[in-house]
């Protein structure tokens, strides 16, 4: 499963991620291989390994510095909590920001 993810990071043509809704988990590991993330306004995103008491192995953990820096990166993963579309758009994991999906 990591090469599949990995294997998105590595596409030679660039790769968009639009999300509406949740982005959780597999999610969130799929689209932190993406060069380029769009969001709702109500899409909301979290690292929830800690919470499932499940070990991270897809990636987003070590991709996720690069995007929003070090501090926030542990921050979001140690406490798991939800942050949303604008959240998200201030932390520099999206590049632009959505009121609705159409």
């Amino acid at each position: 499963m990591q090469d599949a993810i990995t294997s998105i990071e590595k596409c030679r043509k660039s790769v968009i991620a639009c999300v509406h809704g949740a982005c959780i988990g597999g999610g969130l590991d799929i689209v932190s291989a993406c060069d380029v993330w769009y969001c709702t306004e109500d899409a909301f995103f979290s690292v929830k390994e800690v919470d499932l008491e499940i070990m991270a192995g897809l990636g987003s953990l070590q991709r996720l510095p690069g995007n929003v820096g070090l501090g926030n990166a542990m921050e979001l993963a140690l406490t798991a909590r939800r942050f949303l579309g604008l959240e998200a758009k201030e932390l520099g994991l999206v590049s632009k920001v959505f009121g609705c999906r159409d």
